[in-house]
Order: C-alpha cells, then structure tokens, then sequence
C-alpha cells in the first residue's frame, strides 16, 4: 500500500482546503514532517487513517465530532479523500462530516456521516462500497487485511506508542501476530482434524467399550463361549422343572415339626436364664472385695498406657512395610512374565512387514486405474455438454425468426423516450445554474444582515471601550507624576536629614569635606521607602491597564474594518448576480424534471443498444444458425469417440464400485497393521519402565524395615523395664488392669453405687428362678437344631429350586437379548473400521499431542507458526538495532526448543556492556526508542515478505527522536535512509530542527490563527 494524494477540508486544525500530491516529490521515498509543536504534524497521519477506518482509526482514537475543525461553519462540509495504490491497483476513500440546523437555528450536536470506497478499473472510477461508514470500513480492512489497531502498529507509529508497542504483554503480541498473518487458519485446520479424528475414535470407541461391557456382564471370555453358556443354561433349565413339587410338600411338614420344638425350647430357655441371672448376681456380689485391688492396679497401668500406645504403632509399622516388601517382589514377577509377552507380540508384529508392502503396491495399482476411472467421467461429462450446447443452437435458430418485427417496435418507443430525456437533461446545468443564483442571493441577503448586525454592536463597544481608555489613560498618568514626585521627596529629605546630622570638623560621608559652610535643612515629612513603592505600584498597575484596554480598542477598530471589508465583499457579490425570471420553488420543480431524465436517459440508451444488438443477432440468416448447429452436432459426435478411446483403457469388468471397495480395503489393512505395530511397541515399553520402578521401590522398603527392626527393640525393651518397674508380672496383667469400668476415673466413682444395686439383684434372680422351675415341669429338651436343620435343609431345597429355575429362565432371556446387540456392535464395529486410520495421527501432531496422550507435551501448529514469525520480526529488526545501538544491543528470539510453553512470544534484550540480558522495562526513554524501532521495522520488513500479495510500502514515524543523542540521532537517519532501496515510503514526524538539515525533503506544516494549518512539500535548496 503507498499514497498518492491526501485532500483534507474542515478537518482538525486543516480549516481549508488542503491537498498533499505523495507523488510529487518523485524518487525521494524518505522525507521530513516538520513543524511546531501543535501545528497540525499528526492530524495528516490522523487524516489517512481516519479515511480508511473512521473515528476509531485516529491516532488518539478521537471521536469523529472531535476530528471536525472547531472554526468550520454548520454548512461546511468536513472531508478527507485518500487516494492509495495497492499492488497494481488504484483506490480512493472519501468521508464527510456534517453538522446540520436545527429548524430553531441551533446547531445539531449530532454529526452526520457518509463514506464511499472506489477502485480505478481501465481509467474509470467504480464504486466498490458507499453504503455507510461501518460497511466502508470493513471492506477497507478486507482490502489491506489489517484492522485500524494493527495498522497504527504496523504503519503509523505515534507519539508514546514506541515504548508501549516494546513492551506489550505476550497475549497481546501473540493476539497482533495473528491477526496480521493471518495465522488462524493454522488454527481452524488442527480443530477440524481433531474434530473429525475425535469423532471417529469417539464412535469406535464406544462400541468396542460397550462389546465389553456386555462381555464382562456375562462373564465370558470370548463371544463364542458366551454362546455355548447360553446352550448349558438351557438344558438346566429343563432339569430344575422335574424337581420343585416333591420338594414343596416335604419342606411343609418339616417345618410345623420345628415351630412345635421352639415353643419348647422357649421355655427352656427361660429357666436356664433365671439361673444364669441368679449365679451373675452372685458372683457380682462376691466381686466386692476385690474392688479396691482392682482399682489400685489400674491406675499404675494408666501410667504406662502412652508407652504401650508408641510400641504397637512401631510394631504396626514394621508389620506394615514387610507385607509392602511381600506385595512387591510379587509385583515383580507379574511384570516379568508380562515384559516377556509383550516383547513377543511386539517382534509378532514386525514380522507383518513383509505384507505391509504388498498392500502399499497394491494400493498404488489401485489409484492408477482410478485415475482413469476420472478421466472416463470427465469425458462424459464433455459429450452431454457439447450435446446441450448443439440442441441450445437449434432452438436459438428456431427462435430468431420470430423475434425481430416485436423487437424493432420496442426499439422505436425507446427511441422516443430517449430523445426526450436528452433533451431534457441538457437544460439541467443552466438550471442548476440559476438555483445556484439563487441560493447565493439568499446567503448574501442572510450574511448582509448578519454583519451589520455584528458591525454596529462592535461601533457600540467601541464607543464604550474608548471612554474607558480615556479615563484608564489619564489616572495612569496621574499616578504616573505622583510616583515621580514621591521619590523625587524622599531623595531631598534623605539630603536634608544627611545635613541635619553632619558636625564641624567631621568629613561628610557624600564628598568627605570637613568643612559645612551651608547646609541645607528642612523640616518637611520625609516619604518611606513602602509610600514609594505602594505609589509605584499602583502607577504600574494603572499602566497596564490602560495597555489592555489600548489592546482590546485597537482589535476592536480591526474588528469592525474587517468585517466592513466583508460587507462591502457582499455588496459587490449582489451586484454580479443576474436577474432571475422564475420562484425558488419552479426551479425546484425543473431542476427535479431534469435530474430525473438525466438519469433515465443513460437507461433509454443502453436499453436501444441492447435492442439493436439483439435485432442483429436475431437477423442472422437461417443457413448460419444452422452451420452452427452441425458445428455443435459434430463436436458432440467427437466427444463420443473419445469417451470410447478412454473406455478402452479401463480393467475389464471392473465397476467404479468395485474399485472404491478395493481401495478402502487396502487403506484399512495398511491402517490395521501398522495401529497394532505401534500399540505393542508402546506396551512393551510401558511394561519395561514399570519393571524398573517397583524394583527401585522394593529396594527402598528392605532399607525401610531394618531401620523399623530397630526402633521396634528399642521400645520393647523400655516397656517391659517400665512394666516391671509397675510390679506387673506381664503385658496382659497390665491390660487386664484397664478393662471395663476401671477404664475411666469416673467408672471408678460409680463403683460403689453399682454395688449397692447387685444387691438388690441378687434378691430378684432368685424370685425368678422359682418361677421359671415351675414352668418346665414334666417338658423334654428337643433337639432343635436338628429339627431346624431338617425345616430349612427342605426349605431351602425347594426355593433354591424355584429360584433357580427362574433365575435360568430369566437368564437365558436376557442372554439372548446380549447375543443380538453384540452381534449387532460387531457388525457396526467392521463397518467404522475402514473410516479411522491416520486422521488420528495428523490431528494429535496439529494439536500439540504427538505422544499420543492426552496431555499437551508439544507445542501446536499455530503457536510454532508464530514462534517463527517472531522470530524472522526480531533477526530483522536486529539488523537494525546492531547498527542504530552501535554493537551494544541485540534482541534475544524465544527459545523454539522450549515445547512445554504455550505462549512463547515473550523475548529479553542482550546488553553488550554488561554483557547479559537485560529487561525490557530497564530500558531508559532514548534506549527504548531505538530498539522499539528497530523491532517495528523488523515488523514491517517481515509483513512485506509474507504478504507479497498486499505489500504495505509505507512508514510514518511520530517523534521519539528528540531522546536521542547526535551520534546515534545521525546512526537512526541512516538506518531509515537504507528503506529507500526497497522502495518504502518513510516519513519521520518531528519538531527536532537538526533534521531539516539532514534530510533533504520535508512537508512543512504551518499554523495560522485565522486560516488553520496548511502543509506543502519543500526540497533542501
């Protein structure tokens, strides 16, 4: 992209019409935006970019109203109109700004906008978008590919920008890149490869899953053997149905024989307890004596409950690690035996190789006979082509005769209307001509009045204003003589008081004689240094107001001659226009007439041509249309004579079905091979690492359990020291110490309470055993069990009979409901097969995944393809820095090897001097200025090498030169200078005087207070 010419009106400090010709400075690519601070330098580059993207594209990202001069009129249009070449093509973009009045005369806030976009073609202007802004910029940036972010970044480099573009977070450099290269296709290509491998593995997988989800439900090894179970069930089936009635009615009567027994054994039962309760209460009771023993005991074991606690946790420990070490070395052996199958599926594996490049060859047989297969297509579908095109002729023919009378009477009524609408459209300028009259006579009526309006209030002020100055003038003069006097007064006083205190004899301290012959003495008040100042003061005070007041008279005076001066400009307008003999609202009216033919009759002409041309086409004799037709008729015939040839070519009796069937089976044999070659050398692998870890972990565990001997023994021996010590005679002396309610201090406190209450125990337990002797008087004990054995052995004979003729029943249903889905999956399984082969690879490498797991160990495709592009930014751009930085810098690229980062767009600088690298941050203003520089040049240069289609051949740079120092200023103009030769226009924008001096053109901008900016190309004389 390069400009040609920039014209700007109303628009930023541009009040007037400006118009920049790039071209006019001829084979000098390099030169120098210079003017004052504020003189409208950046509002050329606002200009260019406000073209092509609107408001959000200005420098300051200014808002369209805001871009729009502050001094322009309601009824003055803002415009910006770029014309640019692209590659070989020329474009121009125009937009406006307006702001209309409101019916009240105020001033509309709200700014109207338009835009149009245009292309040459063959020295003529088309319209390629003037819809609205939004549109008109969207099909800009399709046009150059870069949006109005990326093309300050890239292009424009403003004011501050440089240290920001510098040091940009990694995501937003990355979110640039790609947005400039254009590097998501990269992106979209690894999710559709992982979208389509995803969805093939998903399906595959979820079939083979559930295959062995039903298998695994069955409890069969293999599908076969869960066909041969489904045949065993049902001959049990059979067998279990002859057995369930003997067995229903023996379990019956067995069971009332055992409820008979229970009742028995109930009461039994019963008196045994009595008894029990009775000799517990007894023995409760003999238990108080030894009370007070028993709880003398448990609290020395108390004392050593900690100890003991430590001990079974080492005891535990040391259990603990010998049954791990027991686990492992069992562990090992499974690997081993499994290391050893693995290695031999892996080396069965590699014997296929030998049949894999069979299927490769085949596989190549097979494409070269599809390749003739297409070729057949192709030439039938040219011979039903040529026979349309022969059976269009004909009817083309057949319709010509019949067409010309009606289209000549229709070229008639065209002709007509034509005429009229030239006639018509040819009173339009002279129309427009008067309206324009017209409307200027308005304006000077409407200005006329408006200034004399303006010119009498100023006469008014004026009036007013001089009175003012008249009387500010005379007490400044006043005050002025009363300020002269004040000091003159005090200076004689000072000299009288001087005389007053000289003695005889005594030197004077003025002229050093001692002799006084008449001095002079006065007894007048003597004014202080403060009366003199404060008077002064106000002398200066009064002055200056009289200097603004003269100011104010004097613009005033400017004012009324100035806007005189237009008035007299009107008068003279008045007088040139010519008289009109229509209303305002009859030229309307004409002016909307010949508008309306003007734009009908390029319609009317364009409608004859393409009349008179399809009268001609119709008046083609009969014998040529015909001549056509056989044309088209033997071309067909050619055709099949082809088609015949290429059939010869093809296998016999071979169909394109046939052939594709062929090719897949191949592709899915080639597919199946090498995914089984690949999966047990990956099991192979795995199985040898995890040999190698549990015999590190074993190994680490014996050395474990000899440090957890020690510390066993070492506790063991404290223990029984202590126990001994405690006077007990063993470990479960001292447990049996701490039982029941010993335990706890407070069962020890309830202990005498309890004693009481065994008492009266005691007492009930003998009423009940009298009563439970009574109850079995003259019963036998039965033998229960026996009688329990027999009810449930029959019971349970007779329901598991029934429920497992029902459970076989049921069994066999639901077995056979299995055997169909999984006939049913194998079927979809064969089918799925030949869709999945290398899809799966492809995407795993795209999407940073090429181990195959699920977890990203490498980077994916867009990220190295950005990687590199930062690099070739950062080897370009060090090109220049080296030089600009004289050796002492030079850019570090990210690290390519580095396959665990995601991001990676991150780089530090190296720092000759010290001669490690640095931080970007550290960078001082004129050091950032340089290397930003240098990188945002790298960043064009790479730009223009990677997108040669839409080469960006231009640079703006915006200040940033006034940091550096003369020599490396000197290096930074050299550097750019080298940009010539690659045929890039560079401007440099700067108030920096020393560079006018070194370059040899510049576009000098100026700014005056009443006509606004203005700029023009001047060449060093």
């Amino acid at each position: 992209m390069r400009p040609l010419t920039l014209r700007m009106k109303a628009f930023a400090s541009y009040k007037s019409e400006t118009y920049l010709d790039f071209a006019s400075i001829g084979d000098e690519n390099f030169f120098l935006i210079h003017g004052n601070t504020g003189a409208g330098k950046t509002s050329i580059l606002d200009a260019i970019v406000y073209a092509l993207y609107g408001g959000e594209g200005t420098m300051g990202g200014r808002s369209n109203l805001i871009m729009r001069n502050t001094e322009a009129a309601p009824e003055d249009l803002t415009e910006v109109d770029f014309h640019f070449a692209l590659r070989d093509e020329h474009y121009r973009v125009h937009r406006t700004i307006t702001q209309k009045q409101k019916r009240d005369g105020s001033i509309n806030p709200t700014p109207t906008h338009s835009a149009a976009l245009y292309r040459y073609v063959g020295g003529k202007e088309t319209l390629i978008d003037g819809r609205n802004q939004r549109t008109v910029t969207q099909s800009v940036i399709a046009l150059i590919g870069l949006g109005a972010v990326e093309f300050r970044q890239v292009v424009l480099l403003p004011q501050g920008a440089f240290r920001d573009f510098l040091l940009a977070e990694p995501k937003d450099r990355r979110e640039l890149f790609s947005k400039i290269f254009q590097t998501q296709r990269f992106q979209r290509l690894a999710e559709k490869l992982q979208e389509k491998a995803a969805k093939g593995a998903d399906r595959q997988q979820r079939l083979i899953d559930r295959r062995k989800l039903l298998l695994e439900q069955t409890g069969a090894e293999d599908f076969e053997s869960f066909l041969q179970s489904i045949r065993a069930l049902e001959e049990e089936e059979k067998v279990l149905q002859d057995t369930i009635a003997p067995l229903k009615e023996e379990s019956a009567a067995r069971q009332t024989a055992y409820e008979q027994g229970l009742d028995a054994e109930r009461k039994l039962q019963q008196y045994e307890q009595a008894k029990a309760q009775l000799k517990a209460a007894t023995e409760e009771r003999d238990r108080q004596a030894e009370a007070r023993s028993l709880l003398a005991a448990a609290k020395k074991a108390a004392a050593l409950q900690e100890t003991k606690t430590h001990l079974d946790a080492a005891r535990k420990k040391s259990d603990d690690t010998a049954q791990e070490i027991e686990r492992t070395g069992r562990k090992l052996e499974e690997l081993a035996e499994r290391q050893k199958e693995t290695q031999q599926a892996y080396e069965a594996a590699t014997g296929r190789d030998p049949q894999l490049e069979k299927l490769h060859e085949e596989r190549r047989v097979l494409a070269e006979q599809s390749k003739h297969l297409d070729n057949y297509r192709q030439a039938e579908k040219a011979l039903a082509e040529k026979q349309a095109l022969a059976a269009a002729a004909k009817a083309d023919a057949d319709a010509a005769e019949q067409a010309v009378p009606s289209l000549k009477a229709e070229r008639e009524d065209v002709n007509r209307s034509w005429r009229k609408a030239v006639e018509l459209a040819s009173r339009l300028d002279g129309l427009e001509h008067a309206q324009s009259d017209l409307q200027k006579g308005e304006r000077i009526l409407r200005e006329g009045k408006e200034l004399a309006s303006e010119i009498k209030t100023l006469e008014d002020k004026s009036e007013k204003e001089k009175i003012k100055l008249d009387n500010a003038a005379e007490r400044a003069a006043t005050l002025a003589k009363e300020a002269e006097a004040k000091a003159d007064a005090r200076i004689l006083g000072q000299a009288h008081e001087l005389a007053r205190r000289l003695k005889k004899g005594s030197p004077c301290p003025v002229c050093g004689s001692t002799h006084h012959p008449a001095p002079q003495l006065s007894n007048a008040a003597i004014p202080t240094e403060d009366e003199v100042k404060a008077v002064r003061a106000a002398a200066q005070k009064a002055e200056t107001l009289r200097q603004k007041l003269d100011a104010a008279y004097v613009q005033l005076q400017n004012d009324i001659r100035n806007k005189s001066g237009k008035r007299d400009e009107l008068r003279a307008e008045w007088s040139a226009l010519p008289k009109l003999d229509r209303t305002k609202e009859e030229l309307s009216s004409a002016i909307r007439e010949a508008r309306k033919a003007k734009e009908n009759a390029p319609a009317y002409k364009e409608r004859y041509e393409a009349l008179s041309k399809a009268i001609d086409a119709a008046e083609l004799t009969a014998k040529e249309k015909k001549a056509l037709c056989d044309a088209r008729i033997q071309e067909a015939q050619a055709s099949q004579g082809a088609l015949v040839e290429i059939q010869k070519l093809l296998p016999a009796n071979v169909t394109p079905e046939a052939l594709e069937a062929k090719r897949v089976r191949v592709e899915a044999e080639i597919a199946s091979i090498t995914t089984d070659k690949e999966r047990a050398r990956t099991a192979f692998e795995r199985v040898k690492e995890d040999f190698l870890r549990v015999k590190t972990s074993g190994e680490t565990l014996e050395r474990s359990l000899k440090i957890f001997h020690t510390e066993l023994a070492e506790l063991e021996a404290s223990f029984r020291q202590r126990l001994k010590q405690a006077s007990f005679a063993s470990v479960e002396a001292w447990a049996n110490a701490l039982t029941g309610e010993y335990a706890t201090e407070s069962g020890r406190d309830a202990l005498e309470n309890r004693l009481q209450e065994v008492d009266r125990s005691h007492a009930a337990a003998q009423g009940a055993l009298s009563a439970a002797e009574a109850a079995v008087k003259d019963i036998e004990a039965p033998d229960l069990e026996k009688l329990k054995a027999a009810a449930e052995f029959s019971l349970e004979a007779w329901n598991k009979a029934s429920a497992e003729h029902t459970l076989k029943a049921k069994e066999i249903q639901d077995k056979r409901k299995l055997q169909k889905e999984i006939e049913n999956i194998l079927a979809d399984e064969k089918a799925l097969d030949s869709e999945y082969g290398v899809l799966a690879r492809l995407a795993e490498v795209a999407n940073g995944r090429a181990d195959g797991g699920q977890r990203r160990t490498r980077m994916d495709l867009e990220t190295y393809v950005l990687r590199l592009l930062l690099s070739d930014v950062i080897e370009a751009a060090n090109h220049r820095l080296i030089k600009i930085s004289q050796g002492q810098y030079l850019l570090d690229p990210p690290n390519m090897d580095d396959i665990d980062s995601h991001s990676g767009l991150d780089f530090t600088i190296f720092d000759e001097d010290t001669g490690g690298s640095r931080s970007l941050a550290s960078l001082s203003g004129g050091e950032s200025f340089i290397v930003a520089l240098s990188l945002s040049l790298g960043l064009s240069d790479t730009i223009v090498y990677y997108a040669r289609s839409r080469p960006l051949e231009m640079l703006f740079i915006d200040e940033g030169f006034g940091s550096l120092d003369a020599d490396r200023l000197d290096i930074a103009i050299k550097t750019l200078l080298e940009l010539r030769d690659t045929g890039r226009l560079v401007g440099i924008i700067s108030h920096v005087e020393e560079l006018k001096h070194m370059i040899s053109v510049r576009l000098e901008v100026t700014k005056s207070t009443s006509t606004g900016s203005h700029a023009r190309f001047v060449t060093n004389g």
